[in-house]
This record gives C-alpha cells, sequence and structure tokens, in this order.
C-alpha cells in the first residue's frame, strides 16, 4: 500500500470515528433532554461547557506537541505534566471557590 493510500485511508477512519463521536452526542443529547427536566438539563449543559473550557485550558495543547516532537526527554514530560498538574489544580481551586 503506498504513502498516499494509507494517508487517505486513514483519513476516512478518522473522518468516520468523528462523525460517529457526533452522531452519538447528538442522541445522547436527545435523550437526556427527553429524561431530565428543563432546569436539570441546562445544569448539565452549563456543568459541560465549563468543564469542556477547563479542559482546554489545562491541555493547553502541551501534549499534542510532546507527541509531534521530534525529540523529547524525558525533562520535557516531566514538565508537561507537572504543568499541566498545576493548572488542574489552579482551575479546581476556582471552581471550588465560585460553588455555592
Amino acid at each position: 500500500m503506498s504513502q498516499g493510500n494509507t494517508i487517505r485511508h486513514g483519513a476516512a477512519w478518522i473522518f468516520v470515528g468523528n462523525i460517529g463521536y457526533q452522531a452519538l452526542t447528538f442522541l445522547f443529547g436527545i435523550v437526556l433532554a427527553r429524561l431530565l427536566v428543563p432546569d436539570d438539563f441546562g445544569l448539565l449543559l452549563t456543568i459541560q461547557v465549563f468543564t469542556g473550557f477547563a479542559g482546554l485550558i489545562a491541555g493547553g495543547g502541551m501534549g499534542q506537541a510532546l507527541i509531534r516532537a521530534k525529540t523529547a526527554t524525558e525533562q520535557d514530560y516531566n514538565i508537561v505534566f507537572t504543568l499541566q498538574l498545576i493548572i488542574g489544580c489552579l482551575i479546581y481551586t476556582g471552581f471550588f471557590v465560585v460553588a455555592p
């Protein structure tokens, strides 16, 4: 199999996987909307938005940078782990302080 065919095959699987993920997320959202009362569903979506944003901030692309790096030392992994741990603790502290 040529490299071009391998790339196309991999891209097709990624596309199908992403479409499947979006479809399942949509279906679960519909099921939850039918099962929960509107106030609880709104609270659930608000929590999902905040935790999704927190995950985006906590990751910060550092893991992807390690994956794409030509050479990554153990020190690089330690730094990324420590930074993500600190950012996660700060986000937790912020949520804890803001929570009623």
